[in-house]
């Protein structure tokens, strides 16, 4: 899980930043406050890498930025707040040579992938200031498959289990993600299915179980052919059941 940690005066940036860059976990600062989370898992990375690449697509296509993805340090306040957000949308012409410490540019929009490690931190700390700083939010929650669209000065998210609609400044026409379809590939990914996959279906547990089949070469189903399980042909003069004829 990401931690706080606790010091009796608060974290700087310049602080943060002195620390051995030894280390694989992400170390943020929020307010103050030193948030160190270990390394993403494999799931956490792919649905990251999916949505930036949907992401990324369309603001080519829109002309209307650049999709970034962490490690990136964005420096939300020169005094104690520096964060890696997952996910990232800046403008076109955002300085690819910067030094370190991303700052002082329109951010379009935030994403941060949850997982065990990170939603604490994701929810309760990045989130509330990252909508401080004015920036669009979004979670993604890779197991209960919705994404949670978070706009400065709302309460509440809206809560997008079938559709993602989303329409930065300068867009002419909006993004629109089908979001149970984009959780749905990564699982026919790991399941090894594709469109045409043959798959034998099965009830466990209450659930519905697919289960692919791996297609066997003809002359293997050919070989198991013996006397014993062949049979004769034979002709009836007429339907016996229900066949059409």
């Amino acid at each position: 899980m990401g931690m706080p940690i606790s010091a009796e005066t608060p974290w700087t940036v310049e602080a943060l930043w002195a620390l051995p860059d030894d280390s694989l976990e992400r170390r943020e600062l929020v307010d103050g406050v030193l948030h160190v989370t270990p390394s993403p898992s494999l799931l956490h990375q792919r649905v990251a890498f999916e949505l930036g690449v949907e992401l990324r697509a369309y603001c080519q296509t829109e002309g209307i930025g650049v999709v970034a993805m962490a490690p990136l340090d964005v420096v939300l306040d020169w005094r104690d707040t520096v964060v890696q957000p997952d996910l990232l949308v800046l403008p076109p012409d955002v300085p690819v040579h910067a030094p370190r410490g991303l700052q002082g540019v329109t951010i379009s929009l935030m994403v941060e992938v949850l997982s065990p490690t990170s939603a604490r931190t994701d929810r309760l700390r990045k989130r509330p200031r990252y909508l401080r700083a004015g920036i669009p939010v979004w979670l993604v929650d890779p197991d209960g498959w919705v994404i949670e669209q978070w706009t400065p000065g709302d309460d509440q998210p809206v809560v997008c289990g079938d559709w993602l609609t989303w329409t930065p400044p300068g867009a002419t026409a909006p993004f629109r993600l089908d979001v149970a379809a984009f959780f749905a590939r990564g699982v026919a990914q790991d399941a090894r299915v594709t469109e045409g996959t043959a798959v034998d279906v099965r009830v466990e547990d209450g659930r519905i179980v697919l289960v692919p089949l791996d297609a066997e070469p003809l002359e293997l189903l050919l070989d198991r052919i013996t006397p014993e399980n062949r049979h004769e042909v034979h002709l009836a003069d007429g339907p016996i059941g229900r066949e059409a004829w």
